[in-house]
Order: structure tokens, then sequence, then C-alpha cells
């Protein structure tokens, strides 16, 4: 089962995991209302059961940066979004920053797993991700940064920069919160936003049993 946007964002608090400041819009009126407080640039997305790939799906708009745009934007997301089910619309702050995935599944044979790599869209694509089973150390979670060309982000590579102990702060939470919940099958944190200060999570899927 797929937690909705409320679970998740409790989970990730207890664990003092950092989700991006994210409001839950109805209607296109609370998401104006919503971006005045925010402040814009925007991304506006739709999240609800069975729905994954949000970018290829049109369930996802970036750079938003005006009213009428978001006013525009939010109608669009209702009618591609109108088969889902339990769906919620969410208003975000666009971050910038080198862009990373974290994960985590229960391996038949290993038991908790986690899983660090490049992230983005092109995740799936690159494939380029190391993993270790949980626990995961100090030490383990510096050597997954540094087994990935996301490594290249930490010396800084095209005007991004990561800093390292914000994700190992991450990467360390994240194994720990696989392991005290039993009922956590998955998860992915993607994209996770990484600059050179800090660390944010962008969007986020859990599931459970």
């Amino acid at each position: 089962m797929l937690l909705s946007f409320a679970q998740t964002r409790s989970l990730l608090e207890k664990y003092g995991l950092p989700l991006v400041e994210t409001v839950v819009a109805t209607d296109a009126r609370q998401a104006v209302s919503a971006a005045r407080k925010i402040g814009y640039p925007l991304v506006l997305k739709a999240t609800g059961e069975g729905i994954n790939h949000k970018t290829e799906k049109g369930l996802v708009f970036t750079s938003i940066w005006c009213e009428e745009q978001l006013e525009k934007n939010f109608r669009q997301l209702a009618i591609a979004a109108g088969g889902a089910s339990g769906i919620s619309y969410l208003l975000q702050r666009q971050l910038s920053g080198a862009e990373l995935i974290v994960g985590g599944k229960r391996d038949p044979a290993f038991g908790p797993v986690l899983l660090f790599g490049t992230g983005g869209i092109y995740a799936e694509l690159l494939d380029d991700v190391s993993t270790r089973v949980c626990p995961v150390g100090r030490e383990d979670a510096r050597q997954m940064l540094y087994a990935t060309h996301a490594a290249k982000f930490i010396a800084g590579f095209r005007s991004r920069h990561m800093g390292e102990e914000p994700m190992v702060q991450i990467l360390l939470k994240a194994s720990r919160m696989m392991l005290e919940n039993e009922w956590l099958l998955e998860f992915d944190f993607n994209p996770v936003i990484a600059g050179e200060t800090g660390a944010t999570i962008v969007d986020a899927r859990i599931v459970s049993k």
C-alpha cells in the first residue's frame, strides 16, 4: 500500500528527514493563496494511488513564476490526473542543486537494503547507484557517496556543489527508518536536491505491507 502524502510527511518528520516545504491545495484558489506565502518559482504536482513517473504523465509542472501561470497549470494538472484515486495537489518551492536518489527495500536474502545514486528523471536510465545492507554506519554512507558519479558534485560540477555531511545524515536516518519499521517494504526519495550546506527531499514515495 502506498502511503498518503500526510502519512509520508509524518514519518519523515519523525526521523528528522528534511522534506521541502509543501502545501496541499484542493483547488486553484488555495494554490494561489499558498504561493503568496511560499514564494516563486514553484513546482506543482499531483500525487495519489497508482501515480508514478509524474513527469512522463504530465503530472508535474516546474518553473512556475506567477499566479496566471499557476492557475493555468493547476487546470491542466487536474485534467491529467482525472482518473487517479485519492488525488492530492502539492505546491512546493522550486529548489536548485544536484539531483540525487535515496531508496530502500527489503531484499528476500539480505533484508533491509539502502540505495544511493544520481537522481531526477534520468535515475533509471543512468543506473548509477551504490547499495549497502542496513544498518548503514557513517563510513558506509561516505563510501556510498563516493561509489557513484554523484561524488563529482562534492568537488563541484557545472555550478552544482554537494555537501558531504547533509547527504550522510539523510542516509543514516533513512537506514534507521528502514530498520525500525518492519511494515515498510520500500521507499524512494527522488529527487533529493543537494547543495553545499544542505540537502532536501523533494519527492518521497513509501510503500507499506
